[in-house]
């Protein structure tokens, strides 16, 4: 039983940690493992129970952060009608809730879940048995004082840069209790000072005071003090080093927007366009990745300042990935039209710049819809396979033939996802490979630009699923083939080096696989199975 509970708190920590780096197929892998834990025979109802709130909730904020707030609300408001017990968990089920609400504009019922948050908190810590139980009840109270204070700010301050339409009461208010959350905040880490190094670290995560000063800098902003904006902006950038890289890069967005308001477009732009040491988190990666209309405000000031916005971070993502997969249209335009911007001044024609943007959208919908096929439709499928590989027993030959089911399942449900859905029959091809014998008879790679080539390969490809598939014993097993061309434009030297090493390559691999007879291997190689002459499918 303590195993079992030792092994979820471990990847629900993971997943976390996974979470907050936006390394999302960790996370979910993580979550996945702690889910599978959650109705394990050995814990007793009350476990089960703890465990189903505790995955919910780190479900929710996952979904959250990653911007598909729909689902979000839908984990976390069934967790909190199926586990209504008034508690700690409870009281971050709500403050979660909350925000999933904000980024998606719902200001009012955001506030109305903060508050109850707060009161929740308040009476949590009135009762608590222990210091410790009072510090994590007083952390949760301090968090939701500030975001109240943020919703404040957000339903008195509509616009910007149009400050006649500022409700300067309301605005107060939105100072007040931010205000409240950075002296509340400092106090409890005073008091905790003495403790150790995770628990210091739990409260710091929940407490967050970096959002706090954002937030304090912002509303000094925007009443017109704008020195006192870059006071508490600065504190935000040197209390953020010990957050996670998108925490300091909306700490450097602050400041930078203190700045220019302080009349420093140098220094702002300076920050707008930096990035951590140790990663590339910008701005502009930091506002794409929580698509609302707050950060779309933001982001305008950006565009309008000419910030660059053609970069990816260490994941590979560039803000127009994340506004997409954020679901995001006006963002995803806005990024589009920044980069419009960008490629003009960098020397691009007109017509050259809209073939560069019309690249970036495509690449970002094709992120988009990987995600999506992968998380709703594939990793069920691989939870499900691991799932009863672990209850089998250890045979290598059972473990192996479930591995090979699992395979033809995912393609099964490839080849059905093509055939239903438009989008992403849209943009992804169907499976193909080339059987090995027909590889073998190759006397050349054959050239992509070449028709006569072209029509050639055709002949030898298979379509996974298809009638005319050939029949074998047992399903494709399918080797792909990555490669550097070697010639000048061409993918091999005339003496045909590249051919010969994949096919010593091959010849190893069946050596080292003795079980695999020739007819039942295929090689999947790009030349062969992705359109090369019509550069739409491509």
């Amino acid at each position: 039983m303590a195993a079992v509970t030792e092994q979820f708190t471990q990847h629900l920590s993971a997943a976390y940690k996974y979470g907050g780096e936006s390394l999302w197929e960790f996370a979910y892998k993580e979550l996945d493992e702690a889910g599978a834990l959650c109705d394990d025979a050995s814990l007793s109802d009350d476990e089960r129970q703890s465990c189903h709130r505790r995955f919910l909730l780190q479900k929710g904020a996952i979904e959250r952060r990653q911007g598909d707030f729909a689902e979000a609300i839908r984990t976390l408001e069934h967790a909190i009608s199926e586990y209504g017990t008034y508690d700690l968990e409870h009281a971050r089920m709500l403050g979660e809730l909350g925000t999933a609400f904000q980024r998606q504009d719902s200001f009012e019922r955001a506030d109305e879940l903060y508050a109850e948050q707060h009161a929740l908190a308040i009476k949590l810590a009135a009762e608590a048995k222990d210091q410790r139980s009072v510090w994590r009840a007083e952390a949760l109270a301090a968090r939701a004082i500030g975001y109240r204070g943020i919703m404040a700010y957000m339903l008195n301050v509509p616009d910007l840069e149009d400050n006649g339409r500022t409700n300067h009461e309301g605005l107060s208010d939105a100072i007040n209790k931010s205000m409240q959350r950075v002296a509340s905040t400092r106090t409890l880490l005073r008091a905790i000072a003495n403790e150790d190094a995770a628990f210091q670290h739990e409260v710091k995560a929940t407490t967050c005071i970096c959002v706090a000063l954002d937030r304090l800098s912002l509303c000094y902003g925007a009443s017109g003090n704008t020195a006192e904006a870059v006071k508490w902006a600065r504190e935000t950038v040197a209390e953020g080093k010990a957050f996670d890289p998108t925490i300091q890069a909306f700490g450097r967005f602050f400041l930078g927007l203190a700045l220019q308001r302080n009349g420093d477009l140098e220094e702002a732009m300076q920050q707008w366009t930096r990035h951590g040491k140790g990663d590339l988190e910008t701005a502009a990666i930091a506002l794409c990745r929580q698509p609302s209309s707050e950060t779309l405000g933001y982001m305008k000031q950006l565009v309008k300042y000419q910030v660059p916005l053609d970069h990816y971070n260490e994941q590979g993502y560039s803000p127009l990935d994340y506004a997409i997969m954020g679901g995001s249209e006006t963002m995803g335009a806005l990024v589009m039209q920044g980069l419009r911007q960008e490629y003009l001044r960098n020397g691009f024609t007109p017509d050259e710049t809209e073939v560069l943007i019309e690249m970036r959208k495509t690449e970002a919908d094709r992120r988009k819809e990987y995600r999506s096929i992968f998380q709703k439709s594939f990793r069920p499928l691989l939870r499900t396979s691991a799932a009863e590989t672990a209850k089998s027993s250890s045979d290598d030959q059972e473990v192996s033939s479930r591995a090979e089911q699992c395979i033809i399942r995912l393609r099964q449900e490839y080849s059905r996802l093509l055939v239903e859905q438009e989008i992403t029959r849209s943009i992804f091809d169907d499976f193909k490979y080339i059987e090995l014998s027909d590889f073998r008879s190759l006397t050349r790679l054959p050239q992509p630009g070449s028709l006569e080539d072209m029509n050639t390969m055709a002949e030898s490809v298979q379509q996974f699923g298809n009638i005319l598939e050939k029949q074998r014993n047992g399903s494709p097993f399918v080797v792909f083939l990555s490669y550097r061309w070697l010639g000048n434009g061409k993918p091999d030297d005339d003496q045909g080096t590249q051919l010969a090493r994949m096919n010593a390559a091959l010849s190893q691999f069946l050596a080292t696989h003795p079980w695999l007879s020739e007819d039942r291997v295929a090689v999947w190689l790009d030349v062969g199975c992705i359109h090369q002459l019509d550069p739409d499918i491509r």
